[in-house]
């Protein structure tokens, strides 16, 4: 059995400063993570392709993909938003973490197609972004983009998606909301941090499901979360197809503590270990239901070693969690 990885070296052509902390030595260590794992040989990996205007309009407005193709600079960098750098490269790279988002689905979903799971690798991140601007280092909201393909050129009804990034993945929550497609969003956020938005507290209807936590929170509560409500969500929900918002800042040494967040360093506990706990449960609801499909698509996590290993840790689950299901099921057969 195999992954499907997909990634692209323009989203190094990003190019926000080595001081911001959304910077491309997170992707620089990712890959060669990926390159060096003992797993490398079972690990097939794609080049992103540049999305489509008409895949970006899926979930975004005519008005800010045309702001955000004029506002590119020739040289130098300029400001989206607060948070968001633009520099001449920054629309490619933008283009390729979207369609290696699309790219992901599209391996999935095909007939007979080699292939159960698929990681995307790229940058910008995209789950802050909103239909009509960007916001927190975000300018496509990617994972939005490849749930909305995945319903509307794959002929499948129903899609989960579940965001494990530390912050609230309001962008994607506003997005397929906006968009009226029957998905499940699911995520958890530490409160009381960065976007402080009011809905992370509120679990809005059966179709989107927030889950708040402390500061330091134990992480007792993410797997009982997991266990009371979450999982008894997918099984009622049936997804046909599981994609993961997989940002890993929750993890107990993110971010480093000379990053330029307001936030401080080690805001959860988790470990890799934990990601890959999480990754396993949605494995198995993807292969109840889904018939093994699960993309996942890297979000954030800022400080580059602990992010390259936890992406390293997690794909490695993705494939050989995923090739202990298909097992089970010839052996059962």
């Amino acid at each position: 059995m195999s992954i499907a990885i997909i990634t692209h070296k323009e989203c190094l052509e990003h190019n926000t400063g080595d001081k911001h902390p959304e910077n491309r030595i997170r992707l620089e260590k990712v890959q060669e993570a990926l390159n060096n794992s003992a797993k490398r040989s079972a690990f097939n990996f794609y080049e992103s392709p540049l999305a489509s205007d008409e895949n970006i309009l899926l979930c975004h407005s005519e008005r800010y993909l045309t702001k955000v193709k004029d506002i590119i600079p020739t040289e130098g960098t300029v400001h989206l938003d607060e948070d968001t750098i633009l520099s001449s490269g920054s629309l490619n790279a933008a283009r390729r973490s979207a369609g290696g988002a699309v790219k992901a689905v599209d391996l999935v979903m095909a007939q007979d197609s080699a292939y159960k799971v698929a990681f995307a690798a790229g940058r910008p991140p995209g789950h802050h972004a909103l239909r009509d601007s960007s916001m927190g280092f975000c300018v496509f909201n990617n994972v939005a983009i490849a749930a909305t393909h995945a319903i509307e050129n794959h002929g499948i009804k129903r899609v989960a998606v579940l965001d494990f990034d530390v912050h609230h993945g309001n962008g994607t929550q506003e997005i397929l909301e906006h968009n009226g497609n029957e998905t499940l969003f699911i995520s958890f956020q530490e409160s009381d941090i960065w976007p402080y938005n009011k809905d992370e507290n509120t679990v809005k209807n059966e179709r989107v499901l927030n889950y708040p936590m402390q500061t330091l929170a134990p992480t007792e509560l993410y797997y009982e979360a997991f266990h009371n409500e979450i999982i008894p969500a997918l099984e009622k929900f049936k997804p046909e197809l599981v994609i993961i918002s997989a940002g890993f800042d929750a993890h107990r040494d993110d971010p480093p503590a000379d990053a330029l967040f307001n936030d401080a360093p080690g805001r959860q506990l988790l470990l890799e270990q934990d990601f890959d706990w999480m990754t396993m449960r949605l494995l198995d609801i993807a292969h109840k239901h889904a018939n093994g499909r699960l993309v996942s698509v890297m979000e954030g996590g800022y400080n580059p070693d602990v992010l390259a290993r936890s992406v390293q840790s997690h794909v490695e689950t993705l494939l050989d969690y995923s090739a202990q299901l298909s097992a089970r099921d010839k052996k059962v057969a």
